[in-house]
């Protein structure tokens, strides 16, 4: 091979590794990432287990009860809030390109992304990745007046849930569908969780579609179902087991706190072998009404007979789990998702001005938000810039979506 890019000669050594041309991937992987583990699924399909978090692999009714606990959400809201009040911007890449009509595509582009409504809102939803380990956007592709010319702009969109987006072994990326509907659309295929899955496979498909990701992980070699976990993996899959534990403690509270209600036990006593004072103690007890009263007979002569006894609660065994849920799993679930815990007021007894533990944290969690930005302004500049670039024929220079990162 001769010639030179550049004034660079271009090279001239052969294909490397030709005998192993046929083990290669489709996306050009030596070893294909289905093939690392000891078990392979889905061989007819080609699709990752739906099964690669966590909690979805220990069940769908747990990942869905940690997507609505209050507790998860408030911190999620930290992480995500920012995506959406930060200015955007969209940049050349090479600063050296920089020309009037660079200039003139860049701010044809800003008013191509005007077009798109409640971006916003999208840039927020987006950010469920975090949480999911990745989260979809699809959007219409239509001409809209911009700069005095009908231009392709993408002016409505919807979120796609991280966990409907499954992922085939070559990378290419796939929405689950209604089977009724698998007719309509050219790639569909059926994976584990047997649903049809419509394949993102045609870049004309795909143009329409923004699908980011979190975390890339690869599994165990013994836990082949969750190898999909390289087509990103959230907080959900690290925050399972303690979220389950947390539950867990939660239910031991109010199973105590409904066995001896607020009060304690009340004790009607009543002498052994007397019918009629049994009947009464009993009836006393049921009109407690919370069943935390009990009739209990007692010998003849005792001087608690016809007596009524409060024991008190004691708390001590309820009062350690309220504290082992609130100083060590919120904690540390907290510590993971925001970087610190002074935002709900731990570790704070000064407030957060002027101390260099709370400048610490401040900087901590700005670091978590920031990459939270760099990542999707790498997946909307991959996904959406670059595509709109291209269908409106504007030009051959590079150029990325960025976010102004203001230190809050």
């Amino acid at each position: 091979m001769t010639g030179t890019d550049n004034g660079v000669r271009a090279a001239r050594t052969p294909d490397p590794l030709p005998e192993l041309t046929a083990a290669v991937s489709k996306d050009g992987y030596l070893l294909p990432h289905h093939r690392s583990f000891s078990s392979i699924y889905n061989m007819a399909s080609k699709l990752y287990s739906y099964r690669w978090d966590e909690a979805y692999r220990q069940g769908r009714e747990q990942a869905q009860a940690m997507r609505r606990d209050p507790y998860f959400r408030s911190l999620l809201q930290e992480r995500l809030k920012p995506l959406a009040r930060w200015p955007i911007d969209i940049k050349l890449v090479d600063e050296k390109q920089a020309n009037d009509e660079t200039e003139a595509i860049r701010n044809i582009l800003l008013a191509i992304h005007g077009k798109t409504k409640r971006h916003k809102q999208q840039r927020y939803y987006l950010g469920n990745a975090i949480w999911y380990g990745r989260y979809g956007s699809q959007h219409t592709i239509e001409k809209r007046p911009v700069g005095g010319f009908m231009r392709w702009c993408t002016p409505k969109h919807s979120p796609i849930n991280g966990d409907k987006i499954q992922l085939d072994w070559d990378g290419t990326y796939g929405v689950m569908i209604n089977g009724t509907f698998q007719k309509d659309y050219p790639d569909v295929r059926i994976g584990d969780a047997s649903a049809p899955v419509m394949m993102l496979s045609r870049p004309d498909v795909r143009q329409r579609f923004i699908i980011h990701e979190y975390d890339l992980e690869d599994a165990d070699y013994w836990e082949a179902d969750m190898a999909g976990r390289v087509g990103g993996i959230g907080l959900r899959d690290y925050c399972y087991w303690g979220w389950w534990l947390r539950d867990e403690l939660i239910s031991w509270i109010f199973s105590f706190m409904e066995k001896v209600g607020s009060m304690g036990i009340l004790c009607f006593y009543y002498q052994a072998g007397n019918a009629e004072g049994k009947a009464r103690a009993e009836k006393s007890a049921r009109e407690v009404g919370n069943g935390n009263a009990l009739s209990i007979p007692v010998p003849q002569g005792d001087p608690r007979v016809g007596s009524v006894e409060l024991i008190p609660a004691n708390v001590t065994g309820a009062q350690f789990l309220v504290d082992a849920i609130t100083q060590w799993f919120e904690r540390h679930i907290e510590r993971l998702i925001v970087g610190q815990s002074m935002s709900g007021g731990a570790d704070n007894d000064s407030g957060l001005g002027g101390t260099g533990r709370a400048e610490f944290a401040k900087d901590t969690k700005f670091q978590l938000l920031a990459s939270d930005a760099d990542d999707l302004a790498e997946t909307v500049t991959a996904d959406w810039l670059m595509p709109m670039q291209r269908l409106n024929n504007l030009g051959w220079g590079k150029y990325e979506f960025r976010f102004d990162l203001r230190v809050p």
